[in-house]
């Protein structure tokens, strides 16, 4: 949805954004950053949300007016300036999108996204702009990036937190990474328990070309358990993403 006015005038109703992401130096312990950021970015999001939504009414009067009969050279600079401006606004939305991406219903907000609001907002006008600009194409800095926006993280799907002693648990585990990890290993071991009780289970990829991975583990008949999940970067080896977070376990009750 467009949104007419000056976005200077809007922003100041987004003055509270700065200081939650100025508070993150206060936030103490991986699990609390965890969540910390999750929140900030959702936030952060709001507020470029509403800027890319004006900035999107910005470039289209800008548009109709250097695509009218007496437009100027100094309208058509003006209308590819507006674009520019729409683009970082709507690849730093991406950004933000993609760090609180945590569920299947986050990942179908980025597909709408992706398949409805950036066609309307930017891509619909791709050729239309250009020859209005009387250019091959437009310049790489006017276009959306093409490559993975945001923080290159591992985050699991909705583990569940208590399973019967007869099921299988299962761990599916989404990277949000450009390259696909170079594996994923989950480990196992009873609520609290030491090293030596630790098993190491390989996750399976879902589907070629997916960085999606899963594992059905055994019914726990042994009692309570906990997991963690670490997936192993494809471009260095001193490069990892843990799940839930380093030095952390998701503890599953068994009932």
């Amino acid at each position: 949805m467009k949104i007419n006015g000056s976005w200077p005038a809007i922003a100041g109703r987004f003055a509270y954004v700065d200081k939650i992401v100025a508070f993150r130096t206060k936030v103490q312990g991986a699990a609390n950053l965890q969540r910390f950021d999750y929140w900030s970015a959702l936030h952060q999001l709001q507020r470029v949300e509403t800027k890319a939504y004006v900035l999107w009414a910005d470039f289209e009067e800008a548009f109709a007016v250097a695509n009218g009969t007496h437009a100027t050279a100094a309208d058509r600079a003006a209308v590819l300036a507006a674009r520019t401006q729409l683009v970082n606004a709507t690849a730093e939305s991406a950004r933000h999108l993609t760090d609180s991406i945590s569920s299947l219903g986050s990942l179908g907000s980025m597909m709408g996204y992706q398949q409805r609001w950036w066609p309307y907002m930017i891509t619909n006008y791709d050729r239309s702009l250009a020859k209005l600009l009387d250019l091959p194409h437009l310049p790489p800095a006017a276009m959306l990036p093409s490559t993975q926006l945001g923080t290159e993280r591992v985050f699991a799907m909705s583990a569940r937190s208590s399973v019967e002693a007869s099921e299988r648990y299962q761990i599916t585990v989404v990277a949000m990474t450009k390259q696909a990890p170079a594996h994923c290993t989950t480990l196992v071991r009873p609520l609290n328990g030491t090293h030596e009780q630790t098993t190491t289970v390989p996750m399976k990829p879902l589907a070629t070309g997916r960085h999606w991975y899963r594992v059905h583990l055994p019914p726990a008949t042994a009692g309570d358990f906990e997991w963690q999940t670490t997936c192993m970067s494809s471009q260095s080896s001193a490069t990892s993403w843990v799940v839930p977070h380093a030095g952390g376990w998701t503890t599953v009750i068994v009932v």
